[in-house]
Parts: C-alpha cells; sequence; structure tokens
C-alpha cells in the first residue's frame, strides 16, 4: 500500500495587522432572527494559529495556549515533510505519535454510522489549508474530539468551520460567552447561576467590547400573546402582556389601529419606536443598565406626555424590563436581587400566596355571570410548594364538581385558565367554591377572592349585574350602597379575604363607604391603575386598603417599585398581578419575591403562561435555600384587614 501522504499547505503571507483579510468582530453586525451575524459571507475573524501575539484577541488570554504551539509545530512538520517527500510517520512508532488533545475514536461518519478512525495530525484535524486559514471539518466530522472549552476560549475558533457562516460561528459565540462571562478574572461578568439562568437571552450577550450596544437595537420584535394577539419583547426578553378589561385611566397602550391586520390590535408601530426612537437615544445617552431609575427616568422625558401616549407604554414597558435583565446579568444576580435592591428590601425574602381564577365571569366568560374573577387563596399552606399542592388540588376538585353539574362543556377554560359554568348569579360560585374547599380538604386554609370588575357593568351611576342581558330590568339595577349591602353579606356567609374593583373606577364614594364597613381587603385595580397620582387620592378620601400592581399599567419598572412604596406607607396590601393577554414572561413572579409583598395574582394552575410565573417561583424558593438562604411564606400577613394594616406593609 503506498504510503499517505499529508497535502500540502497553500502558502501563507504573513499578516501585516492582526486580521489579515478580516475585520474585527466589532463590525460584525448581528442577524435581527437569532445568529449573531448576517449571512454566510459575513466576514469572520481569522484562526488563532494566524493572529500575532499582540493583537487583540492574543492579548485576551492569561498566556500562550499550549495547543497553539502544537497546531503550528504540527503545520510546519507536515509541510516540510511534504517538501521533502517522506513519509508523514517515517521513524514514529503508534505510541510515540503526538496525538494532540483532539485525537478521537469512533466517530460519526456524517451519515448515521460510526467507524474507527484516527485523528493524529493537524492537517487531519482541520482538513488542509486554503486561502482562508486551516479549513475545518464539520462539525458532524468532529464529534468526540476534546477541546480545551475552559482554558483558552480562543481555541474554539480551530474546532469549527469559519467557512460555514453563522450556523457554525453562532455555536462558537455562544460557547465563548458562557466560558469567558463566568470568569472572574474577565471584567467581572458573570452570568446568574442556577434557576436563575433561565432568565437570560437565547442569543450571546456582546463579548467584551467587541460588540457595541448599537448592534443589538434591532432586536425589538412583535410576538404572540395568550390571546393570540401582537405584542412587544425586546433584547434580554423584556415581553409585554395587555388586558382585557382595562381601565380608562391606564397608560396607553399602543396599537396600530390598521383593522386589516390582526384587527388594528398590531405592535409595529411601538415596535418602531423602540429600534428608531427609544434605543438609539437611550445608548447615546450612556445611562448604565443598572441605574434602572436613570433608564425609566429618561424614557419618560423622552416620551413626555402623561399617560405615555406618544411612544406607547408597551414600547417603553418592554425596553424597561429588558433594562432590568440586563442590569442583573451586569450585577450577575438573580433579577429578584436586583429588583429588591431597586426597592432597597431586605432578605428574607417572601414568596406570594396565589390567588388562582378558577371561576370566569363578567368579559371573561359568555355566561350570564357578572361578577369576573372568584379565585383560591391557599393562605394556610407553611409554604409555596405546599400551596400549590392546595390550589391544584382543589382546583380539580372544582372541575369535578363542575362537570357534574353542568356538563363537561363547562370545564373548558377561559383566558386565565379558569371555568365559566352557566351559573345564575355570584353566590352560586361561592357554592361551587366552597363545596371544592370542603371536598379537597382545606376548609380554612383556602381562602377566597373577589374580582369584579363593576365598572365593566357601571351604567348611569347604578350597578346592573344582569348586564350581559339586552333586556336587562333597569329596576333590578344597584346603587353603590346597596351593592356594598351585597358584599358585606357575601363576606359573612363565605370565608372571603379580599374584594377587587367593587365598584366603578370613578365612584369614589361607594369606594369609601364600603372599605369603611367591611372588614376584609379590598383592592383598586382600575380605580389606582398603578399610578401614584390615583393611589394618593385613593389614600386621602380612604376609599381602599389595597393596591393591584400591573407593570403595563404604568408602564415602567420604576414608577411600579414607587406605587407599591406609596401603597405601602398607607398600610396596603399589594398584590402583584398578571393581564388576561399573557406571554411566557416571568418577570412579575421575580418583582413579587422582591417587593415582599405577599400576594401574587397570575391565573389559574393551567395553561402555560400562568404556570409559568408559578413555576419561576418555586424555582425562586428553591435557588434562595439551596443558597442557605430563609424564605417565608406570605400566608395572611400580606392582605390587609379592614382598618388594620397588612403586616407586611409595616416596615420596621
Amino acid at each position: 500500500m503506498p504510503a499517505l501522504r499529508r497535502r500540502k499547505p497553500k502558502p501563507q503571507s504573513t499578516p501585516s495587522t492582526p486580521y489579515e483579510t478580516t475585520p474585527p468582530l466589532a463590525t460584525i453586525k448581528p442577524d435581527p432572527d437569532y445568529s449573531p451575524f448576517v449571512g454566510d459571507a459575513a466576514p469572520l475573524p481569522p484562526p488563532l494559529a494566524f493572529v500575532k501575539e499582540d493583537s487583540p484577541i492574543a492579548s485576551r488570554t492569561r498566556k500562550k495556549p499550549k495547543l497553539f504551539d502544537w497546531m503550528v509545530d504540527e503545520a510546519e512538520r507536515g509541510a516540510k515533510e511534504e517538501e521533502e517527500d517522506v513519509k508523514p510517520q517515517r521513524g514514529r512508532t503508534k505510541k510515540e505519535r503526538k496525538p494532540g488533545p483532539t485525537s478521537m475514536t469512533k466517530v460519526n461518519d456524517g451519515d448515521g454510522g460510526g467507524g474507527e478512525r484516527k485523528a493524529d495530525g493537524v492537517e487531519d484535524l482541520l482538513g488542509g489549508m486554503d486561502e482562508y486559514g486551516p479549513k475545518v471539518v464539520p462539525p458532524a466530522k468532529t464529534a468526540g474530539r476534546k477541546v480545551i472549552w475552559d482554558r483558552e476560549v480562543e481555541v474554539q475558533l480551530a474546532a469549527y468551520n469559519m467557512r460555514g457562516g453563522p450556523i457554525y460561528f453562532k455555536a462558537y459565540i455562544e460557547r465563548l460567552h458562557r466560558t469567558a462571562c463566568t470568569k472572574a478574572e474577565n471584567k467581572g461578568r458573570k452570568l446568574p447561576r442556577g434557576p436563575s439562568l433561565y432568565q437570560q437571552p437565547l442569543r450571546p450577550v456582546p463579548y467584551a467590547s467587541e460588540f457595541k450596544p448599537s448592534d443589538w437595537v434591532d432586536s425589538t420584535r412583535d410576538v404572540w400573546d395568550s390571546r393570540g394577539n401582537p405584542t412587544v419583547e425586546g433584547y434580554f426578553r423584556g415581553t409585554v402582556p395587555s388586558g382585557a378589561s382595562t381601565g380608562i385611566h391606564e397608560a396607553v397602550e399602543l396599537r396600530d389601529g390598521d383593522k386589516s391586520k390582526y384587527g388594528g390590535k398590531g405592535v409595529s408601530k411601538a415596535v418602531a419606536n423602540v429600534n428608531e426612537i427609544i434605543g438609539p437615544a437611550l445608548i447615546k445617552s450612556g445611562i448604565s443598565v443598572a441605574d434602572q431609575e436613570a433608564v425609566d427616568a429618561f424614557l419618560i422625558k423622552l416620551d413626555g406626555t402623561p399617560n405615555k401616549g406618544k411612544l406607547g407604554a408597551n414600547a417603553i414597558l418592554g425596553v424597561s424590563i429588558a433594562v432590568a435583565k440586563a442590569g442583573a446579568a451586569e450585577k450577575g444576580v438573580p433579577l429578584y436581587q436586583h429588583f429588591a435592591d431597586l426597592a432597597g428590601v431586605k432578605a428574607p425574602y417572601i414568596t406570594p400566596v396565589p390567588c388562582m381564577n378558577v371561576i370566569n365571569g363578567g368579559s371573561h366568560a359568555g355566561n350570564a355571570l357578572a361578577f369576573q374573577e372568584f379565585m383560591l387563596v391557599p393562605t394556610g399552606a407553611k409554604d409555596f410548594n405546599e400551596a400549590m399542592q392546595m390550589g391544584t388540588e382543589t382546583y380539580h376538585i372544582l372541575k369535578n364538581v363542575i362537570k357534574a353539574k353542568y356538563g363537561i362543556d363547562a370545564t373548558n377554560v377561559g383566558d386565565e385558565g379558569g371555568f365559566a359554568p352557566n351559573v345564575s348569579g355570584a353566590e352560586e360560585s361561592l357554592e361551587l367554591l366552597t363545596e371544592a374547599i370542603a371536598k379537597a380538604g382545606y376548609a380554612g386554609k383556602v381562602k377566597i377572592a373577589l374580582d369584579v370588575a363593576s365598572s365593566e357593568f357601571y351604567k348611569d351611576g347604578k350597578y346592573d349585574l344582569d348586564f350581559k342581558n339586552p333586556k336587562s330590568d333597569e329596576s333590578k339595577w344597584l346603587t353603590g350602597v346597596e351593592l356594598a349591602e351585597v358584599y358585606n353579606s357575601y363576606v359573612k356567609k363565605y370565608d372571603i379575604i379580599s374584594i377587587e374593583d367593587p365598584f366603578d373606577q370613578d365612584d369614589w364614594e361607594a369606594w369609601s363607604h364600603l372599605t369603611s364597613s367591611t372588614g376584609i381587603q379590598i383592592v383598586g385595580d382600575d380605580l389606582t391603575v398603578t399610578n401614584p397620582l390615583r393611589i394618593k387620592t385613593a389614600i386621602e378620601k380612604k376609599a381602599c386598603n389595597g393596591l393591584l400592581l400591573k407593570v403595563n399599567q404604568i408602564g415602567s419598572i420604576s414608577e411600579s417599585i414607587a406605587a407599591t412604596k406609596l401603597a405601602q406607607s398607607d398600610g396596603w396590601g399589594v398584590m402583584v398581578s398578571h393581564r388576561s393577554g399573557e406571554t411566557e414572561d416571568t418577570t412579575i413572579a421575580d418583582l413579587s419575591v422582591a417587593l415582599g409583598v405577599g400576594q401574587i395574582k397570575t391565573g389559574a394552575p393551567a395553561r402555560s403562561e400562568r404556570v409559568a410565573k408559578y413555576n419561576a417561583l418555586i424555582r425562586i424558593e428553591d435557588e434562595i435555600v439551596q443558597a442557605g438562604g430563609h424564605v417565608i411564606y406570605g400566608q395572611e400577613k400580606g392582605f390587609s384587614v379592614g382598618p388594620k394594616a397588612a403586616p407586611l406593609s409595616v416596615k420596621a
């Protein structure tokens, strides 16, 4: 058999600059879809073996990589042997051959089969040379080869086919990011460890100073919420929810209004505002992502309207959330810890009581029920995990109860995962919940909360509990005082701990009357819209003793934190809340733990966009405990009780 000959490498000229044929990474623009680079013809940095020692790449390494020497020596030796027309391995036994760190056996042959193969020389590893430098075999041919990922990250460059474009280079960049950004000596940049990694973006963070922030401006896009409507998502994944039952005093959710697309609910204008106005202006400002308050103040000033009507609260909030996540990554801490730092909240952390919407009415359902939500509130659990057990077990028993009484169609779920049986009214729904709680064995441990959303059926100064009936009898419409008596009768008969939006958003007198005459938590949603000005008025009028915190009602993280502090200053309970049009974003889970409010409302334990928040809370609780921290479950301490302040709102 003739001796194997090593292919002669094409001559390589000595580079006059650190990058002979390609520009530095800073000039490479990212692909807006996923890959950090655009097109297969995108300029790529040269392999390490062809970079001068004083180049920017070489200077980042702590010491000259050993693999570097071996690769160059093998390349030079192979070229010399070829020129002298000698056998590549003459005079060397099998044991004497230097396999290097890339030797392999039993690799995939690229067609799904395996075979015995040895890779001893640099040409066998790299597949020869061409004008680009080492020509690397595709990843399918390099399976099983060992590469020193954790020592000198630039060495990875030689293990990928750089001519393959972004497909292979994407993987290189991601591994580079994971390795470099977890080294303390690399400018202190660290990724949060443990469960908090789920908060990180899929695309890599710009490495060192090679990517400019402006390269990532165009990454904002429109995505889908849980109702199939477009919403805004940005880099570092700040995804914005949307409500169905909205207050007239909320910040403006900017929609396109083009009825030919998405029924007028498109958000291309909001996305364009981020990419073309907010992004460039924010980058030019030079504000650190860790300075959340300064960023949000800048965004509010840039909009210049009292309700964010120019740029859109959905555009501003998307940026605000994304900046918060980037700030947490910059500090190397989980998002909840970053939020807690912003709010001045210290450990131990409080996990919230989940308020699970399990029976739907109002605008969320097609039945005759006027009240919008009936919730299970497992205050008697010892921790969040047990609370989820209580809530989910009761939820499934409730499903069986409803199925037995109203048929299987009544167990179809709505926007928030709740059931919509054809009940005659609120009292029938309360009976169903009471029966399910008792059958689950959690009487006294699982309480009930209501979200009435009464602005939906407020007509001419009165409340129409039969508002879905076009022939509703006006003589049965109730005044605010009469409706307050109905609520108080329910509180006496059923184990109700909280009522949200019992009256219209501007019926201040009725609000004040009920709050002064009841011994439970009365929550303002449409009344207060997470707006410090509305909250201040409610405090002055003693209109309620609880705040529903919805970040998209006000449009920024900083304003949401300010609203919480203001409400707690008067002893209010605070319930962090989702919206009916949700996404898989779990920011509110981190926010509820960070603020220590002890309450969260994020739907039934069904539908993945709702369960995502619950799972995030479980991860957060576990992460804190695994790190040796202490977690306290909120129980009833987060709820105000009539004139008595919520214990968690009373600061030492």
